[in-house]
C-alpha cells in the first residue's frame, strides 16, 4: 500500500501537484524496476573505453593475444603488428585499474640476429605455459616473407619467448622450432599424445614458387626436455596431396578435422574440439575437407559429412544448450561463402541448423572473426561477429542467444559496431579486463589498409568494449594441470547451477590469428552458487567441486578426487597393476591388475590405452587383458580403472608402457614383400587373404604371388623361380580382375625400395582370393618393401 501524505494549508493546486508527482514517481520506480529486472535476464550494452584505458591504437595489427604474464592475476595483451620493421609489437601490461601500460621494449628480449635483422613477417601468438613451470610464455608463428625467399630469413623465424622472472627471452634456435622458411599462419596447442606435454600444429602455407613443396604445416611434438622435434608434415599444403605426421610412440586423444581451402588453398584455423562428453578430442581446421582421427597412427579419415566451403574462423561451444559441443564458422570461399555456418552436434552427426538458428544467409555482408561467448550472464553462448569488405569495415553484429539456440541481432551490437569506412577488420577477443565478472570485447581493425589518393593508409582503430554489466552472477576458473599439461588444454568442465548444466572446453582461447584469455568463464543467471563443478582432465582423472559461492574466481587444480562417499555414490579403490603391461609378440602385449575390495559387487575392470594408438577393453569381470592387433616395434601405454555393481568408477591407475617386439622378415633381404601400412605386418601364408589370383604385371612378365617361407613375395609367372627384387626396374600395373579394367594402375618407379600402392587395398573377395579395392578396410593399405 502506498500512502500520499499531503500537508495542511497547502493550495489545492499545489496538493493536485504534489498527487501527479507522487503518481509519477510510483510509475517511474515501477518501470525502472522493469527495466533492472529486464536487464539481469540478459540485455548487454558495450563502451569504447579505449582512449581511457591507453589502448588507442591505429594501424597493422594480426596476432593478438590475452594473457597474464606477469602472474599478478590481470590479463595482459599483446599485439604482433605484423611488418614490424618501422612498428613494433606492443605488450600492454594491465595497470589493475583499468589502464594499461605498453612494456615490451622492457620485457622482451630477442635474439642477435632478430635484433640485428629488425623486425619480422609476424602472424599468429599465443600465450602458454610450454615448459609447464608455472608462468605464461609468448609462442609466435612467421611468415617467411611470404614466397619472396628461397631460404630462411633469420627475422623472419618463429619465436618462442620463455618467462624467466618476468623477462620474455626468445628462446626458439634452442628449443628447435624456428621453422624459418615457412609462410606460417596459426598455431594450435595440443597435446596430441597425452603425455602432459603441449605440442603445437604450425599451420602454413608450403612454398608456391621458390621452392614448391617445401615447409608445409607441420607438428612441433615437445620432448621430455622441452625441447621441440619437427614430427614432419600435417597435410600437404602444396597440391591436393595428404602427408601424415609421425608420431613414434603414438597419439592418444585427438582427432583432426584439417581442411585445404578452397581456390586460395589456405588453412586458416584449426580449433580443438570434444565431441562427446567423453571420449576423443578433436581439431576443427579451416576448410573441413578432411577429417582425421589421431588416436591410431597413421591418420586414419573418419566418416564426416564435411561442407565444400573454406572456413575463415570456427568457435566451438554449446549453442543449444544440451550438453555438446557445436561449431560455428565463418566461411571465406567457396559456395555459401561469407556466412556464418552453425553445425549442431547429434549422436548422428554433425547437423547445418544455421536457418533453424535464425542466422542464416548474407544479411551482415562479408563475416570475418567470431567469438562465441555469455556476454549477459544469462547462462547460455552468444556471438559476435566482426563484418567487413575488401574495402573497408561494415558494422559488426551481436547475436543474442534466447536460451534454446536461436539468436537475435542487438541493435548497433549493443554499442560495439565498430567504425565503418576503415581499414578492414582482424581480429575480435573476449576478456574480463577489469574483472568485474562480464566479458569485455577487443576488436582490431588492422588487417589490410584502405587506398586514399592511391595511397596504402591503415586508420582503422583497434578497440577496447567494456561491458556494462547487469545483475546477473557469474562465476570464472583458472586450471591447473598436474599429470596433464599445466594450462589444462583439452579439458572438458561441467557446471550446475539452478539445475541448468553448462559446458565448457578448455582450447586455449585460440581461434584465426587470435587468443581469448583462457580464463573460463560461465554466466549464472540469478544464481547466488553453483550445486556442483566437474573437471574431466585430458589424463580422464575427474575432479569435482561442490557447494560454490557466485562472483568469484577459483583455481581448480587437478587431482584424483571423486564426489564424496555416500549411500550409493563410493567409488571402488584405485586399482594397482598385478603385472604391468609387457609384449607377448610383435603385435600384442598382456597385462593384468590386482583385484579391489568393495562392497557393492560385482567389480568389472576397464583398461585403456592412451599412447600408441593401441585398444581398450570393454568393461571386464576379468583382471587381465591382451591387446592384440598393434604394430611392431610400437610403444603403448596403458591404464586401468574399476567399475563396481552401483556404477561407480574409480579412477585410473597410474600409467605403465611397454613396446612389441620388432617383426622383420629374415633370410631374403634381396626380395620384396607386400607390408600393411596401417598394421605394420607383412602378408604371411596363413594370414586369411589367399594371394594366388591377383597378378602383377609389366611389358616383359606377369606375376604372381609367392612365398618365401612363410611371407608373401611376387614370383616371375613366365619364368619360375625369378622374383622381383631390388635391383630391377618395372613399370608394375595390379590387377585385382582382367575383367575389371577400372582397377587397374601402374606405378613407374626406378627402384623398388618402397613402392606404395596408394589408394588400393588388399582385401579379401567372396571366393577367398585377393583382390584391390578402392576402399579402405581394416587391412589397410599395401606396399611393396624390401628388407634389408
Amino acid at each position: 500500500m502506498i500512502e500520499n501524505k499531503i500537508k495542511k494549508g497547502e493550495p489545492m493546486m499545489t496538493q493536485q501537484c504534489r498527487k501527479q508527482t507522487i503518481v509519477w514517481r510510483w510509475l517511474l520506480s515501477i518501470l525502472g524496476a522493469f527495466l533492472l529486472l529486464n536487464q539481469s535476464w540478459g540485455q548487454t550494452a558495450f563502451q569504447d573505453v579505449s582512449k581511457e584505458a591507453g589502448l588507442a591504437y591505429q594501424g597493422e595489427s594480426f596476432g593478438v593475444c590475452w594473457g597474464d604474464f606477469d602472474g599478478d592475476g590481470d590479463p595482459d595483451l599483446y599485439v604482433n603488428k605484423h611488418l614490424t620493421w618501422n612498428n613494433p609489437p606492443s605488450l600492454w601490461r594491465n595497470n589493475g585499474d583499468g589502464t594499461f601500460t605498453d612494456v615490451f621494449a622492457k620485457v622482451v628480449v630477442d635474439t642477435p640476429e632478430n635484433v640485428a635483422w629488425g623486425g619480422g613477417d609476424c602472424h599468429s601468438a599465443v600465450w602458454v605455459d610450454i615448459d609447464n613451470d608455472g608462468d605464461q610464455d609468448l609462442l609466435q608463428v612467421n611468415g617467411g616473407g611470404g614466397d619472396r625467399f628461397e631460404e630462411p630469413v633469420p627475422d623472419m623465424n618463429n619465436r618462442l619467448y620463455i618467462n624467466e622472472n618476468g623477462k620474455l627471452v626468445d628462446k626458439a634456435p634452442t628449443l628447435g622450432m624456428t621453422y624459418g622458411g615457412a609462410r606460417s599462419q596459426l598455431i594450435t596447442l595440443l597435446d596430441y599424445n597425452n603425455d602432459g606435454l603441449l605440442d603445437f600444429i604450425d599451420s602454413a602455407y608450403a612454398k608456391t614458387k621458390t621452392a614448391p613443396g617445401t615447409w608445409p604445416s607441420t607438428i612441433f611434438r615437445q620432448l621430455k626436455d622441452h625441447t621441440f622435434r619437427n614430427t614432419g608434415p600435417v597435410w600437404n599444403r602444396y597440391g591436393t596431396s595428404e602427408r601424415h605426421p609421425e608420431s613414434g610412440d603414438g597419439s592418444a586423444n585427438f582427432s583432426l578435422f584439417i581442411g585445404d581451402g578452397v581456390q586460395q588453398n589456405n588453412l586458416w584455423t584449426a580449433v580443438l574440439f570434444r565431441p562427446e562428453t567423453e571420449g576423443p578430442s578433436s581439431l576443427v581446421c579451416g576448410g573441413f575437407r578432411r577429417v582425421y582421427d589421431l588416436s591410431q597412427t597413421p591418420f586414419t579419415t573418419l566418416n564426416i559429412d564435411a561442407p565444400s566451403f573454406s572456413v575463415w574462423d570456427v568457435q566451438v561451444a554449446d549453442f543449444d544448450g544440451d550438453g555438446r559441443l557445436d561449431v560455428l564458422m565463418t566461411t571465406k570461399f567457396g559456395s555459401g561463402s561469407n556466412q556464418l555456418r552453425l553445425l549442431r552436434n547429434t549422436p548422428q552427426g554433425m547437423v547445418d541448423i544455421t536457418s533453424q538458428a535464425g542466422i542464416g544467409g548474407d544479411r551482415w555482408g562479408r563475416v570475418w572473426s567470431i567469438v562465441a561467448a555469455d556476454f549477459d550472464n544469462d547462462m547460455d553462448v552468444d556471438i559476435f561477429v566482426t563484418t567487413g569488405t575488401g574495402s573497408g569495415n561494415t558494422p559488426d553484429v551481436y547475436l543474442d542467444n534466447d536460451g534454446h539456440g536461436v539468436f537475435t541481432a542487438v541493435a548497433n551490437a549493443g554499442g560495439a559496431a565498430g567504425p565503418t569506412g576503415t581499414n578492414v577488420v582482424d581480429t575480435v577477443t573476449t576478456v574480463d579486463y577489469n574483472d568485474d565478472g562480464f566479458l569485455d570485447l577487443y576488436v582490431t581493425n588492422g588487417y589490410a589498409p584502405v587506398y586514399v589518393n592511391g595511397k596504402a593508409v591503415y586508420n582503422g582503430p583497434s578497440q577496447l568494449f567494456r561491458n556494462k554489466t547487469n545483475s546477473n552472477h557469474w562465476l570464472k576458473i583458472d586450471l591447473e594441470g598436474k599429470q596433464s599439461n599445466r594450462d589444462g588444454i583439452g579439458a572438458m568442465v561441467f557446471l550446475r547451477a539452478g539445475g541448468v548444466e553448462q559446458v565448457r572446453l578448455q582450447n586455449g582461447g585460440c581461434h584465426t590469428r587470435a587468443q581469448s584469455y583462457k580464463r573460463l568463464h560461465f554466466g549464472l543467471g540469478q544464481n547466488r552458487s553453483v550445486e556442483e563443478l566437474r573437471v574431466l582432465w585430458p589424463s580422464g582423472i575427474v575432479t569435482v567441486v561442490r557447494n560454490i559461492a557466485a562472483d568469484q574466481t577459483i583455481l581448480v587444480r587437478e587431482d584424483n578426487s571423486q564426489p564424496p562417499a555416500g549411500a550409493d555414490n563410493q567409488p571402488p579403490p584405485v586399482p594397482d597393476w598385478r603385472q604391468r603391461p609387457v609384449a607377448t609378440g610383435s603385435d600384442r602385449i598382456a597385462m593384468s591388475c590386482i583385484p579391489v575390495d568393495d562392497p557393492s559387487t560385482p567389480v568389472e575392470y576397464q583398461f585403456q590405452c592412451i599412447s600408441g594408438g593401441g585398444h581398450n577393453s570393454a568393461w571386464l569381470r576379468s583382471t587381465s587383458y591382451e591387446d592384440t592387433g598393434l604394430l611392431p616395434g610400437n610403444t603403448y601405454t596403458y591404464r586401468v580403472r574399476a567399475r563396481d555393481g552401483a556404477g561407480n568408477v574409480s579412477a585410473f591407475s597410474i600409467a605403465a608402457t611397454a613396446e612389441t617386439a620388432s617383426e622383420t622378415p629374415g633370410g631374403h633381404g634381396d626380395y620384396v614383400y607386400l607390408k600393411n601400412l596401417l598394421s605394420g605386418t607383412y602378408l604371411r601364408v596363413s594370414d586369411d587373404l589367399r594371394v594366388k589370383t591377383s597378378t602383377v604385371q609389366d611389358d616383359h612378365a606377369q606375376w604372381k604371388f609367392r612365398t618365401v617361407g612363410e611371407y608373401v613375395i611376387l614370383e616371375n609367372r613366365c619364368f619360375p623361380g625369378k622374383f622381383l627384387t631390388a635391383r630391377e626396374v618395372w613399370d608394375i600395373r595390379l590387377s585385382a580382375d582382367q575383367t575389371a579394367p577400372e582397377s587397374q594402375w601402374s606405378y613407374q618407379s626406378k627402384v623398388l625400395t618402397s613402392v606404395k600402392f596408394t589408394g588400393y587395398n588388399l582385401t579379401r573377395n567372396n571366393a577367398g582370393g585377393t583382390q584391390l579395392g578402392h576402399n579402405t578396410t581394416e587391412r589397410g593399405q599395401w606396399e611393396l618393401i624390401v628388407i634389408e
